[in-house]
């Protein structure tokens, strides 16, 4: 008797290699050898358990489903000039992968025969099929959102890709549409996985070993980051993009299990226009999905930076409801008011609220740093009362007997402008 776990592995390698065509590849058909049933165990067995971030209300959905409820766009340059021209009402799903005779437009470029939706049509010029979602897709459902898998080879290296879907992102360009996705690992005809490749915004690759990830049975975790979905090895904050400084937050918010579902076999497989739209932008910005031949050679990477912070930390001893029995000392202001506080365990990077009796105004605390002597929040007023309250801000928190020092910083301002003493509500 033939070893099966061997022969699971000779047919990943196998239909690895068979689906990792070039980029020119066209999308399987109707009647063409599935991917085998070794292949699917596999898949199913090393899915990944994804965690979404909490607070995060943009979350991962079914392709198809919104798809369907989409309308098709062909973004075109014609002399220079951004020209954007509806190509279908509601898209019909086999047409758009090239199943069926696929959609196609005439250009205003050279382009004999037209531009077709299961070719590629960008030249550098940001021509190309688009999709606009219906609004209502949004939201997504991780209830109901399947991981869509590919295998793929690059020289010893055998993997399956999970494609992680989410109609909406709202991380510093809003734009419907959002392929994530991580590979899960296996070299030199070994049946156990070696670790998983993560991938997020237009950033390197990374690797992570198996040893060193957190599994959910045979699953690995991965984290999503708030906003941007990027995927992650560990819960954490991450610099995102350093030169801006702006930071990717992985929380551990909802359990997403997708079921598995071979992205081949997908109606639309075969398309290579891109998943959404964004104001103002039309046709450059929703991102690629998966198609025949897409990067089945980035299965390396550098090894996976750890987070800047595991992720916000509060100390026990600033947590709970706080009010200040004397007025608020603020210089500059002839009001009098007082400040009652609550600071909560993080919820994302929101650990609480902030209220001022006598100005009516409300705030939303989000953590910047701590220590066990300090706790330092930015303020977001979303509520103004009587009184207009100063929007952003800063507050920093150190404890004083048996309350704390309470000490307010205009947003970008570097002086104290208000102090107050608070104590346990």
């Amino acid at each position: 008797m033939r070893n099966p776990v061997v022969m699971t592995l000779m047919a990943v390698t196998l239909l690895s290699a068979l689906l990792s065509c070039d980029d020119n590849a066209r999308p399987q058909r109707p009647g063409e050898a599935e991917p085998g049933t070794a292949l699917r165990v596999l898949a199913e067995r090393y899915a990944p358990v994804v965690w979404l971030a909490k607070g995060d209300k943009n979350g991962p959905g079914d392709a198809s489903r919104a798809a369907e409820g989409a309308s098709l766009w062909l973004n075109d340059l014609c002399d220079g000039v951004p020209s954007n021209t509806q190509i279908a009402d509601r898209v019909e799903l086999p047409k758009l992968g090239g199943r069926e005779a696929a959609y196609s437009a005439a250009s205003c470029a050279a382009v004999v025969g037209g531009v077709q939706s299961d070719k590629h049509t960008a030249a550098g010029d940001g021509r190309g099929f688009y999709l606009d979602f219906d609004d209502s897709s949004r939201a997504g459902d991780p209830g109901t959102a399947p991981l869509y898998w590919q295998a793929v080879v690059d020289g010893n290296r055998t993997a399956i890709v999970y494609w992680l879907f989410y109609p909406y992102n709202d991380f510093v360009n809003d734009h419907e549409g959002d392929w994530e996705r991580v590979a899960v690992q296996f070299r030199d005809g070994r049946p156990e996985p070696v670790g998983v490749t993560f991938w997020k915004h237009n950033e390197p690759e990374c690797f992570a070993w198996w040893r060193e990830l957190e599994v959910d049975g045979d699953r690995p975790v991965v984290y999503s980051a708030s906003g941007s979905h990027g995927s992650y090895p560990w819960m954490g904050t991450y610099d995102a993009f350093v030169a801006d400084k702006i930071n990717d937050v992985a929380t551990k918010g909802t359990r997403w299990a997708g079921r598995p579902r071979s992205v081949v076999d997908e109606p639309w497989w075969g398309y290579r226009g891109r998943w959404g739209y964004q104001a103002g932008a039309p046709g450059s910005d929703g991102p690629h999905g998966p198609y025949p031949g897409r990067d089945a050679s980035t299965l390396g990477g550098e090894g996976c930076a750890r987070p800047d912070k595991a992720g916000p930390e509060v100390p026990e001893v600033f947590r709970g409801g706080w009010r200040s029995p004397a007025p608020v000392v603020q210089p500059t202001s002839d009001k009098t008011y007082h400040v009652e506080m609550t600071i909560t365990e993080p919820d994302g990077d929101v650990v609480g609220e902030t209220r001022y009796p006598g100005l009516g105004c409300r705030g939303v605390l989000r953590f910047s740093r701590s220590d066990p002597a300090t706790l330092v929040v930015t303020e977001h007023i979303v509520e103004q009362g009587t009184t207009r309250c100063v929007v952003d801000g800063s507050i920093t928190l150190r404890p004083d007997g048996d309350g704390l020092r309470w000490e307010y910083t205009e947003g970008g301002a570097s002086r104290v402008a208000a102090t107050a003493d608070v104590v346990r509500a």
